[in-house]
């Protein structure tokens, strides 16, 4: 049921092997028809035609067209229906705009090995001086909006809901807290690597420089790095953050939870060195636990433990938006994203052209 298991028919891929993936085969309500090609050819999207022989509901659309290359100008000229909402004159088309969120939230991770991130209330004191509202908003586009979140565990699961702010934006206290911990002018904070994902693009490059206007003021500086793969960061001895976005696979606490927080993860070995046996038997607890609601109460307790132990920040979620024109109808939005979207139930509602 991922997106990685395909369930693919073994004699043709045998037989064809690389070939069967220029003409695929496939059982759902739409199957390959052909691949739009550019005028030199080059592949550039691809059609699919409404499978006659589909076991279930039929669709109601003859066909799809799907392209990278489709642009905000195609839909303005009715050339297509659905595009991300990525400019702002789409507004002005009287299209729908609708937002869904995948189940995927973004941690600024801080290694809790290192002096002085070793220290919960040094850990604290990162949390009171970011501004979680100003940094969600200095990095929000029209196509992907951040919404800031206190969860260590998606709020959108059944059975979870967003949280009070344990640790809200203030400055005050998180210099009080420093100089607590004894730094001061004399003592400056030891600089902090920040680790961002690759590329090295405008969006994270904004990232950085509003993180590092942030905690300028309480005499911390930051070393911007780039991360291709989480190995490249194992063996890095000074403090550090990584800022991370972590994507269920499945709409489940446990793949959050045992993705990053447990003491056996990769991520959680390689970007905290957070190590919390009561986690762990909570964790280990949940995957014999039959009760749905018992299980619950297991991750509610997990995530306290997370927020009194602070080995990393929650600062949002994603909120994906897309433009669909006025006449579109039936169009669903799935838990884990738009990228899941269901097509067969869409119809098109289009009006005939006055004489």
């Amino acid at each position: 049921s991922m997106g990685f298991c395909k369930v693919l028919p073994e004699d043709l891929v045998k037989t064809q092997g690389q070939n069967f993936f220029w003409k695929p085969i496939g059982s759902g309500a739409f199957r390959f028809e052909s691949w739009l090609r550019s005028s030199r050819l080059d592949i550039v999207g691809v059609r699919l035609e409404r499978n006659k022989d589909y076991f279930g509901k039929k669709a109601y659309l003859d066909f799809l067209e799907f392209s990278p290359f489709f642009t905000v100008d195609n839909f303005m000229a009715n050339e297509l229906e659905i595009i991300p909402f990525s400019a702002s004159r789409l507004a002005a088309s009287g299209c729908q705009v609708v937002e869904g969120s995948p189940f995927n939230i973004s941690y600024l991770m801080m290694n809790c090995l290192i002096p002085p991130l070793d220290r919960l209330p040094v850990r604290k004191a990162l949390a009171f001086g970011i501004d979680k509202e100003k940094l969600a908003k200095a990095i929000s586009e029209n196509e992907i909006v951040r919404r800031v979140t206190n969860n260590y565990i998606p709020p959108r699961l059944p059975g979870f809901f967003p949280l009070d702010e344990a640790q809200g934006y203030d400055l005050d206290k998180a210099r009080r807290i420093l100089e607590e911990q004894g730094f001061s002018p004399e003592r400056r904070f030891p600089e902090l690597t920040l680790f961002l994902p690759f590329p090295r693009n405008d969006l994270h490059q904004k990232f950085a420089r509003e993180l590092g206007n942030q905690l300028e003021p309480l005499g911390i500086s930051l070393d911007v790095r780039y991360y291709r793969s989480l190995d490249e960061i194992k063996d890095h001895r000074r403090p550090f953050l990584v800022q991370l976005t972590w994507a269920m696979d499945f709409p489940d606490a446990e793949n959050v939870i045992r993705g990053v927080f447990s003491s056996s993860s990769t991520v959680n070995r390689i970007c905290l060195g957070y190590d919390n046996p009561g986690l762990d038997g909570l964790l280990a607890a949940s995957d014999v636990e039959r009760s749905r609601i018992r299980r619950i109460d297991l991750f509610r307790k997990i995530e306290k433990i997370l927020r009194e132990d602070l080995p990393s920040i929650p600062l949002y979620i994603d909120e994906e938006r897309l433009a669909i024109q006025s006449y579109v109808r039936g169009v669903k939005i799935p838990a884990l994203g738009f990228q899941y979207m269901d097509a067969k139930d869409i119809w098109l509602m289009k009006r005939e052209p006055s004489p």
